[in-house]
């Protein structure tokens, strides 16, 4: 092995040659295209701009803003126009079910409602009956993944040349859709695609690659609640998306409201976000106690009124209504925001949440704190070149299991679930209805709550336009259940434990593994072993679904018993 491995480093000389560098970076965008739009901020041009046209090192330190911070909603200023071929779509032909905009992984596809927006006629009511339905596609934001082409239930959606998307005025048809004004949330139904995609972005135009997996389901948690979001990122994929300079796909909403977003490391992230949490708790805190100081006794019982408030929009109006009787109290106006309920996530990949970070992600499931955890799972290290990790399932070929991984994948639900969190697992390319659910479910619980979304990845071998095909497929193998456990459900007698995809199997496993070259590649090294691995793989799905369901019985049985010696 020694040997050959000298050996090919010796060969590697004969395949060199010398590249010349050109004199100055080339523009490979089309000449209606420049680095940053003319609509730019002129504190964004000057500086985000100069960056994006490799002009960053003439840049003086003095410009930059202080204490390391950057400017959120950039990433719309910078249109890179990467796709030769670009997406359209036929508002004929189209059903107006959001899916395309739900899955586009890089907020290209945009849906608006409204009347007198020179769209169709809506084909459901609930709007109004003369709301009309309007679909726009930026072609210099398209990667040309066709993940809308392929998923579009009515084939509505194909690919034309990005010259006569841009003859059509198709990118001006999409700037201009972006400044109608948004329908307001609350006449919005948040459990069903075609609604939610009609809520402002706060996530868009990330640099993720083509067809990314993981993007879309950002893009969703973030319409439901990104105007008061906290995110701790772990590093990774979506830290390099989520702030890859020099712009920044999160950004606001037409009440300047956003995610506030920072960056930790793989080993501290959970730490780093709980952290978030109890930071936020003390502002409550320290708040409630100034006010207590500020207003007399009997105005004890409407301060704790304040805070005990459930509805975000009657929140805001506290506090200005706060606001209006401390004039003059700077200590208290800097923390009147707290009475404002934050959305505190902490999301990263497996490689955070099943092998490095995992430490510190049981610590803060066991901390009862009011956190939501989301893992991305592309099941290996995507962003560090595809080695394998607690996540990748019997039989993937990944850096360090070349010929197969010989052990199981570790079933981080199933160990959540006996820390009193929330626990749900979902693929939104499947079924885009339970994957909204859940996330709604896991805000909502007063607690922790961690979410497994299923993630498909360049790594694992295939066209990424297939992405949701293959997730479905996975679900219907059996390798990929989808599932809510509540364990607020169990006070209740009821079953904490809902098998949204069902426990039969609808697909072969086997079949499911030769569509990927992650597994292909592993079965032509060794096809006798691959196929012991499969064989593993079938068994140990059949045991977990079957344990999930026992788990479930046992936790009403238990509450039963309780009853029973409390009677």
């Amino acid at each position: 092995i020694v040997a050959a491995n000298w050996a090919a480093i010796e060969r590697a000389t004969e395949f060199l040659y010398e590249y010349t560098l050109p004199s100055s970076p080339s523009n490979f965008a089309p000449d209606w295209l420049p680095a940053m739009t003319a609509d730019a901020p002129v504190c964004i041009a000057g500086t985000l701009g100069e960056i994006a046209a490799m002009r960053g090192d003439e840049l003086p330190v003095s410009i930059m803003t202080n204490f390391g911070e950057f400017p959120v909603g950039t990433s719309k200023y910078e249109k890179r126009a990467i796709s030769e071929n670009v997406a359209t779509c036929d508002l004929d032909k189209c059903i107006q079910c959001g899916k395309c905009s739900m899955l586009c992984p890089h907020a290209a596809i945009r849906i608006n409602a409204g009347k007198g927006i020179n769209g169709v006629p809506m084909k459901t009511p609930e709007l109004g009956t003369d709301t009309e339905f309007l679909l726009t596609i930026s072609p210099a934001d398209c990667t040309g993944c066709q993940v809308c082409v392929k998923n579009c239930p009515v084939n509505a959606l194909n690919m034309i040349s990005l010259d006569k998307a841009q003859k059509n005025d198709a990118q001006i048809a999409f700037d201009n859709a972006t400044k109608l004004p948004p329908i307001p949330k609350e006449k919005l139904n948040t459990n069903i695609p075609k609604h939610i995609e009609l809520c402002e972005h706060m996530f868009e135009f990330p640099g993720a690659c083509a067809g990314c997996g993981e993007t879309p389901y950002i893009k969703l948690i973030t319409k439901l609640f990104g105007d008061r979001m906290v995110v701790a990122n772990a590093t990774g994929c979506s830290s390099i998306y989520g702030a890859n300079l020099p712009t920044t796909p999160y950004t606001t909403n037409s009440q300047g409201r956003g995610p506030a977003w920072s960056n930790s490391l793989f080993e501290d992230n959970a730490e780093y976000g709980l952290g978030m949490r109890l930071a936020l708790n003390q502002r409550r805190e320290m708040l409630k106690g100034l006010l207590f100081k500020a207003f007399n006794d009997e105005d004890d019982k409407i301060i704790e009124s304040l805070f005990s408030e459930k509805d975000i929009d009657k929140q805001r109006k506290n506090v200005e209504l706060v606001r209006a009787k401390i004039k003059g109290n700077k200590q208290i106006e800097s923390l009147l925001d707290a009475l404002v309920d934050k959305s505190v996530w902490i999301i990263g990949g497996d490689g955070w949440a099943y092998d490095i970070g995992y430490g510190g992600l049981d610590h803060v499931l066991h901390s009862g704190e009011n956190v939501n955890i989301l893992v991305m799972d592309t099941e290996g290290y995507s962003n560090t070149g595809g080695q394998q990790s607690k996540a990748t399932p019997f039989g993937a070929s990944m850096k360090f299991s070349v010929g197969g991984k010989e052990q199981h994948k570790k079933d981080l639900g199933l160990i959540a679930m006996m820390t009193g969190a929330y626990v749900a697992q979902i693929a939104i390319g499947a079924d885009q209805v339970q994957a909204i659910r859940a996330i709604k479910e896991a805000e909502a619980f007063n607690g922790p709550s961690i979410i497994l979304a299923y993630s498909p990845c360049i790594a694992h071998g295939y066209n990424l336009s297939d992405g949701p095909a293959h997730q479905k497929m996975l679900v219907e193998s059996g390798a990929w259940p989808l599932y809510r456990f509540n364990p607020a459900l169990i006070e209740q007698g009821q079953n904490p434990l809902i098998m949204d995809s069902g426990t039969s199997v609808a697909a072969s496993l086997e079949d499911f593994l030769k569509t990927e070259g992650r597994f292909n590649i592993a079965r032509a090294m060794n096809p006798t072993k691959f196929a012991s691995l499969v064989k593993k793989a079938i068994n140990d799905n059949e045991y977990r679904r079957e344990l999930k369901k026992h788990i479930a019985s046992f936790a009403i049985l238990r509450n039963h018993s309780n009853d029973e010696k409390e009677g």
